[in-house]
């Protein structure tokens, strides 16, 4: 059951995340000798506030804070985090970093772009799967902001084994929530 630790290549495809626009580093790259210490003393941390508490941009521990909303949308989030100068931006904990997106069309093109850096997981022998050798595609499942699946329409054939293969397999919930999402598919 998700989440728990694990290897990004465990779920992302490293050959597409090589080729994608998103820029990413390895897990141990501020700890590289190659790395300039001086990369990661310059950091701006950012933490989550509640609005009720009042939040303010600090100087705490050497280094500059942006209080960021809790779940705020993508333009609060360009908007809050557009200030700050330093190259890298740490979140201790980015769970509540995002609430939702701006548009449904910004949504669907996220879907679609983050869908393809997922990978699979190999391999089953159910009939579903064939059409790709008995792979299970893994699918992003929505944003807790969005009422359903925004995924690519290619994928919709994953989605329904998916459901059958939960419900066979005797977890209706997990069915449940593939079916539901499907539901609002264009």
């Amino acid at each position: 059951k998700l989440p728990y630790i694990c290897p990004v290549d465990h779920y992302l495809d490293p050959a597409q995340l090589a080729q994608s626009p998103f820029a990413h580093r390895e897990r141990s790259f501020f700890s590289n000798n190659r790395t300039p210490p001086e990369l990661w003393a310059a950091r701006t941390t950012v933490l989550p506030c509640n609005a009720s508490a009042g939040c303010n941009a600090t100087s705490g521990g050497g280094h500059p804070s942006i209080y960021l909303s809790i779940n705020p949308s993508a333009a609060a989030l360009r908007a809050a985090l557009g200030r700050a100068t330093a190259q890298v931006l740490h979140f201790d904990d980015v769970r509540q970093a995002f609430g939702s997106f701006d548009s449904a069309a910004q949504a669907k093109q996220w879907h679609s772009e983050a869908q393809q850096l997922l990978s699979t997981w190999c391999c089953t022998a159910e009939p579903a799967f064939k059409r790709i050798a008995g792979l299970v595609p893994f699918l992003l499942p929505p944003h807790p902001s969005q009422s359903h699946w925004a995924g690519n329409p290619w994928l919709t054939w994953a989605a329904v084994a998916l459901a059958e293969a939960f419900t066979l397999a005797g977890d209706p919930t997990t069915a449940a929530g593939f079916n539901a999402s499907l539901m609002h598919t264009n």
